[in-house]
């Protein structure tokens, strides 16, 4: 992975993990007002995928960049659907561009396209359009363009999707660590406690159909998707890891 963070702790913290927003930012705001957030020493982990799926997606950009400008404990990573709108605005040729910007209506950099008053897309305007967008929103794409894969600290580490069962997982190929489906049945490579979101919990017999969290203390991994707007039945979990003199205890939000 070409982007970890290591990040150690002081002695008393909590940290609060959420994944898989997908644009539903005002419900994240409620979740962490319920928790009682607080920017100045809680730590705030977002495992990917604020992106897609819904139909604010710029306002939840806006949203999440404004936490993490306003704490340097606030840590947003890359999501396999946060990446869609970077690689649109700086890497696609036309006709990848072209099929993306067609996908679905909830495509990022379309909608961005859209306040521009850029409907269509074609051979002729796909660069302008591009260019455009760019223009507007490029240090919301810059956010997104930059973004971490990992986080580590001294007890767990948090990646969107999941990592190669290697010794050097650090070395895990970026795509496979947004993208690998089903992690929840592979090994943790880590010996740490291995937080990750990316599939929802339900997709797992063991979840009991429910969109809780799903805690395996024997292969220490914890998966905290749950399955925003991928079905009707879906919540947001926030999973907070209170550090209290030597031990750590969960909850859920």
């Amino acid at each position: 992975m070409d982007k970890i963070i290591d990040l150690s702790l002081p002695e008393k913290c909590r940290i609060l993990a959420v994944s898989d927003i997908h644009t539903h930012w005002q419900l994240f705001d409620r979740l962490l007002k319920k928790a009682k957030y607080d920017p100045q020493n809680d730590y705030l982990v977002i495992v990917g995928d604020i992106l897609e799926h819904g139909s604010d997606n710029i306002k939840t950009l806006e949203y999440v960049k404004a936490l993490c400008d306003k704490s340097d404990k606030a840590i947003l990573l890359m999501g396999n659907n946060d990446i869609m709108c970077s690689r649109m605005a700086y890497h696609y040729e036309f006709k990848r561009f072209q099929q993306q910007f067609y996908r679905n209506e909830h495509n990022t950099f379309r909608q961005m396209a859209n306040t521009l008053g850029y409907v269509d897309c074609w051979e002729g305007n796909w660069l302008e359009i591009r260019e455009k967008v760019v223009e507007k929103y490029g240090e919301l794409l810059s956010f997104i363009r930059e973004l971490p894969t990992c986080l580590e600290t001294e007890e767990y580490v948090f990646v969107h999707g999941g990592l190669e069962n290697r010794p050097d997982w650090r070395n895990t190929d970026d795509i496979y660590a947004i993208t690998v489906p089903w992690f929840l049945r592979k090994e943790n490579p880590t010996g740490k406690q291995l937080v990750f979101g990316h599939y929802p919990t339900y997709n797992y017999k063991r979840s009991n159909v429910t969109n809780l969290p799903i805690i395996d203390s024997k292969k220490k991994m914890i998966c905290i998707d749950g399955g925003m707007t991928i079905k009707k039945a879906c919540q947001m979990n926030l999973f907070i890891i209170d550090k209290c003199d030597e031990n750590y205890s969960h909850r859920i939000n």
